[in-house]
């Protein structure tokens, strides 16, 4: 198992030593509470070397939680956005840590975001909004954390999609009865043609 976790989450580099493959890195290594449920198997954080923080955890953890997290996912800015179209938010969103999805809005992260490029190989379409791919994954602290900051519940993805029916399709439960409470418009057509 150690082998294949370092094989499969440390992060990439090219034969020059530049970065390699950064989105898959960062997709599975914020997915590990997902890939590793039921293994017995922690989080491995601290895969990218040379942390050198400047804000006292004491003083200000949110801070320090938010400077850690772009660090070991490559990134200088909570509004930045790589290659693939995923902001510091959207991997937060799979880490499923509502403190650091919490830290990241108050550092000015839109709790509204949407992975602007589609992840084929995930079958993530393009414009998906957070909250459908926190619902998606089960991510439900993450998802929680967002709707008390505000995210929009009836938020809809590129075909007319809410969180409801991502909930509905990957039989989630547990995202059902949250966004009933966070009030979802339960009226909403949720798919192009559809008649009531």
């Amino acid at each position: 198992m150690p082998n294949l976790t370092n094989h499969v989450l440390w992060p990439p580099r090219g034969p020059d030593d530049s970065p390699g493959d950064f989105h898959n890195y960062r997709f599975l290594s914020n997915m590990q509470q997902l890939c590793f449920a039921g293994l017995g198997v922690g989080s491995i954080e601290g895969l990218v070397s040379g942390f050198l923080p400047e804000i006292d955890p004491s003083t200000d953890p949110e801070a320090f939680v938010v400077s850690r997290f772009l660090h070991e996912n490559g990134f200088q800015r909570v509004q930045e956005r790589d290659k693939a179209g995923w902001s510091p938010l959207c991997y937060a969103v799979l880490r499923n840590d509502p403190f650091l999805v919490k830290a990241l809005v108050k550092s000015k992260a839109n709790v509204d975001d949407r992975v602007a490029k589609a992840k084929k190989d995930a079958l993530l379409p393009r414009k998906l909004p957070i909250l459908l791919l926190a619902v998606a994954y089960h991510c439900n602290a993450a998802m929680s954390a967002l709707l008390s900051a505000r995210a929009n519940v009836n938020i809809r993805g590129a075909l007319g999609e809410n969180a409801m029916t991502s909930a509905a399709c990957v039989n989630n439960h547990e995202a059902v009865r949250v966004l009933v409470e966070a009030k979802i418009d339960p009226t909403a057509k949720v798919f192009p043609g559809e008649r009531r």
